[in-house]
């Protein structure tokens, strides 16, 4: 039928007769088309089936209107105005407005922004302006002196004003986010506005009935109207924010009001179509404000987009691109790169124990300091959590970069005054280079992590990457992730070596080690994975898992009248956790047990990390009622400080200077100094690693009370260190002959 009607239009073909029948019966027939897709809409959709069936009835209105006009009142002398046709035209704009609206009020954005608002504004003032200024002029001086023939007629384009104008308004509030839909219904409302307008400029003149170009458009709008109909409508929230529709619409609508004005110079419009050109100017002059603000507010989000907020630092996506930028420039010009990788040692312990509010100061404390520290021309970056990233201007040769490490760590050597307390932080520098290092940026700050663990475990402060040491680091990676998942899956167990009185080698309890027991069977020992706890912050979990299954175990062997202690080693993450005590106490109420059953043991190294906060943890230890030895003792710097300050009460002789003392006469000297000093001081000494019945008998004769190590047992399981507590039911063995060898408790040394 289109293109039947394009022909005649056209090219003139089929004559008047065709006209005649395309002006008629065709349309008609596209209108009745039109209602059965809209009818059958209806009758399918229960959600919003009353929208459909309002817009069938008004469909079905305006087809009936035409076939009326074409069947009768086309073809009378004097029809009448307004004829029946014209009610049911008009009765279309009813029901279509109510079903255009209820689909605007389901569609449109919840809770629209003013932009959206103003968009709306713009778009429907701006339309109706068109309409007043150019469509309805040449109307009322066509039809000037045919009043009633005037009054009629205005009403088509009038009301097609109103449909297209709330059709706008819908796509609006949608925030100009177009579907197939919406865009056939507007389509559709404009032909009709077309075809109306034509069609009334035509009676205006004279004629007795619309020409075929006009029907042209009346099949056409039908036509856009029953695509519409079966066409998906997307959620508004669903569709892209960025469609070019969002941004060229109102963009086109703001545009109208200069235009409309610039006419008005030449050729006067109506007071109404002024005001609402005038009203459209403000709404675009608002949203152009809006548009500034969002501009000035763009430039602050991009900026923080690429700043840390802490420290206000560039972040890890501007450090990235930088880097980027960097390396394509010496990859096109030759040269190197260096880049270093800083990390705070102990700063989750520390985060976790004086809240995150402590940290986040304690970071923005940073920034400054390490801006400091490097050369004007680096770029120094917080890539996250307590990870910071410098990259030195390019060509920065090895002792820079070296130069410029040192520098950073000595800005650390200067106390942090954080909420009150005074800390003293330490850190790792990890140094690596491209193109020496690295083949891209991303491998270029990965093989700077990489040195700054090696850093970390060589405790040297800075390192440069080695591709020898890029494996270990990777297993680190992995054994921390499996560790995790261990303290999870119950995979950590405890083994117990036992500690005597050195003269009746009577056990008064065992010392608690950690071991790992993989899902194979496999046994990991300490020193396999406790390192890679520490930096993985697993720490505390470990300690309060050993410390559970001690208190466990011993829970046991009181309940079979075995009156033993446990020691669990404790680490400087649990000593500067100032709620630790509370958690012992926790754990001891929930055992059941008395606090004389658990001693903590703490090493020298651990005290010297903060002194100042580690004493009064361990003097509420103390007040609970558990006992605190110096582990290791010896081996550190200040122990004569320690004993004098901190309520330590016994001390463990470390196994390096017991196992030789029968043989070195420099270990012998050192282990009597110490059993000497510990009994002026009124403390008990524990001697570890001893192996074999001469070094026991020479630590009796020093005074030693109790002792630790292989001549009694290895580390062992709580199943079969209850066998070692059977073999003297009183408590007692007679002699090392009776305890277990170590060949039939092969569970591993005791390294702790």
């Amino acid at each position: 039928m289109i293109l039947a009607d394009v022909l005649h239009v056209v090219f003139g073909v089929g004559g008047s007769g065709w006209g005649s029948a395309l002006r008629g019966y065709v349309v008609a027939a596209a209108g009745l088309v039109c209602l059965v897709n809209v009818g059958i809409r209806a009758c399918v959709e229960r959600e919003h089936r009353a929208i459909w069936t309002s817009a069938a009835i008004g469909v079905g209105c305006y087809a009936l209107a035409f076939v009326l006009w074409g069947a009768w009142l086309e073809h009378l002398q004097h029809p009448p105005y307004p004829s029946i046709s014209d009610y049911l035209w008009k009765a279309f704009y009813i029901f279509a407005g109510c079903a255009i609206i209820g689909a605007g009020g389901r569609s449109a954005q919840r809770g629209a922004s003013t932009k959206i608002w103003l968009d709306t504004l713009i778009a429907v003032t701006g339309t109706a302006a068109i309409a007043t200024a150019f469509i309805i002029p040449p109307i009322e001086h066509a039809a000037r002196g045919a009043h009633a023939a005037v009054a009629n007629d205005l009403q088509y384009p009038v009301a097609d004003t109103v449909i297209l104008v709330l059709s706008v308004a819908v796509v609006g509030m949608r925030g100009w986010r177009t579907d197939r839909k919406w865009v056939l219904l507007i389509a559709s409302m404009a032909l009709l506005l077309a075809g109306d307008f034509a069609w009334t400029i035509e009676i205006a003149h004279g004629a007795r009935t619309a020409d075929s170009a006009d029907m042209l458009t009346y099949l056409l709008a039908f036509t856009f109207a029953s695509a519409a109909v079966w066409q998906p409508e997307r959620d508004p929230s669903a569709v892209d924010g960025q469609h070019w529709s969002t941004v060229i619409v109102p963009l086109a609508f703001t545009v109208i009001s200069p235009t409309i004005l610039v006419f008005d110079h030449f050729s006067r419009v109506s007071l109404a179509a002024f005001l609402l050109t005038m009203t459209s100017l403000v709404g675009a002059i608002m949203r152009m404000s809006l548009a500034m603000r969002d501009m000035l507010a763009l430039g602050h989000i991009r900026r923080a987009a690429l700043t840390d907020e802490l420290t206000e630092l560039p972040n890890r996506r501007m450090f990235l691109a930088k880097l980027r930028q960097e390396v394509a420039a010496v990859e096109r010009n030759g040269g190197s790169l260096t880049t270093l990788m800083l990390d705070l040692d102990n700063f989750k312990q520390l985060n976790d124990t004086l809240g995150h509010d402590a940290g986040d100061e304690l970071l923005r404390v940073i920034g400054p300091r390490l801006t400091g520290a490097v050369s004007a021309g680096s770029t120094v970056a917080r890539l996250g959590g307590d990870e910071f990233a410098v990259l030195l201007e390019q060509n920065a040769d090895g002792a820079a970069a070296e130069a410029t490490a040192e520098n950073v760590l000595d800005s650390f050597k200067k106390p942090f005054h954080v909420h009150g307390l005074v800390l003293r932080l330490t850190a790792s520098v990890g140094i690596a280079s491209f193109p020496q290092d690295a083949d891209s940026p991303e491998t270029l700050l990965k093989c700077a992590d990489v040195a700054m663990y090696d850093a970390k475990r060589s405790r040297r402060g800075f390192e440069h990457y080695s591709p020898d040491r890029d494996d270990y680091t990777r297993e680190r990676l992995e054994l921390s992730g499996a560790l995790a998942d261990a303290l999870d899956h119950g995979e950590i167990e405890a083994a117990f070596q036992p500690i005597a009185d050195a003269d009746t080698r009577r056990i008064f309890g065992a010392e608690a080690l950690v071991r790992w027991r993989r899902p194979d069977g496999t046994v990991r020992m300490p020193s396999e994975f406790l390192e890679a706890a520490e930096l993985a912050g697993l720490s505390r979990p470990l300690t309060r898992r050993v410390i559970s299954l001690a208190l466990a175990q011993a829970r046991e062997w009181r309940a079979a009248g075995h009156q033993l202690y446990v020691c669990v080693n404790v680490t400087v993450a649990d000593l500067l956790d100032e709620s630790f005590p509370d958690e012992i106490w926790g754990a001891l109420e929930s055992h059941g047990l008395d606090a004389d059953v658990l001693k903590i043991e703490v090493t020298e190294s651990s005290i010297v990390a903060n002194p100042e906060r580690i004493g009064p943890v361990l003097r509420r230890l103390r007040t609970l009622g558990v006992e605190v030895a110096l582990d290791d003792f010896g081996t550190g710097y200040s122990s004569l400080t320690h004993l004098r300050e901190l309520p330590i009460d016994f001390v463990k002789i470390d196994r390096s200077f017991v196992t030789n003392m029968c043989n070195e006469a420099t270990d012998a000297a050192i282990v009597y100094a110490i059993v000497e000093l510990a009994h002026r001081l009124d403390l008990q000494v524990v001697a570890e690693g001893v192996e074999d019945e001469r070094t026991w008998q020479e630590l009796c004769r020093l005074g030693c009370e109790r002792l630790q190590g292989y001549a009694l047992a290895r580390p062992l399981p709580g199943e079969e260190f209850w066998a070692l507590l059977d073999a003297a039911p009183t408590g007692h063995l007679a002699d090392s002959q009776s305890m277990p060898t170590p060949a039939s408790t092969a569970n591993g040394g005791s390294i702790e």
